[in-house]
């Protein structure tokens, strides 16, 4: 692992940092249920006013025939919403999930 600081001077609110932790739970618990994959790289970074969280994966992708029984994607697309957010999901060899957030 990896860690930097985001030296965040601001105190955000608490709907913000729950909208934001319960998109990084899902998609961590998507890598470690569904991916299959050896590792996993989260990256948080923030600069010139902008939010971002990218969780990527080595995993084997996602399957876009099987039919879709939960309510995590739906419900992390949800949540980016409420913060005026924008989160893309790349699938390839393995998995990219992006937030980004312009900070208020």
């Amino acid at each position: 692992f990896t860690v930097q600081s985001l030296d965040m001077e601001q105190k955000l609110p608490i709907t913000w940092r729950q909208n934001v932790y319960l998109i990084f739970k899902e998609a961590v618990n998507n890598v470690a249920r569904h991916s299959g994959a050896s590792r996993v790289e989260i990256n948080l970074h923030r600069a010139d006013g902008h939010f971002q969280m990218v969780i990527r994966d080595n995993g084997r992708g996602m399957n876009t025939v099987r039919k879709k029984t939960g309510h995590g994607l739906k419900n992390m697309q949800m949540r980016a919403q409420r913060l005026n957010g924008q989160l893309t999901l790349q699938n390839g060899e393995g998995t990219e999930v992006r937030l980004s957030v312009k900070m208020v």
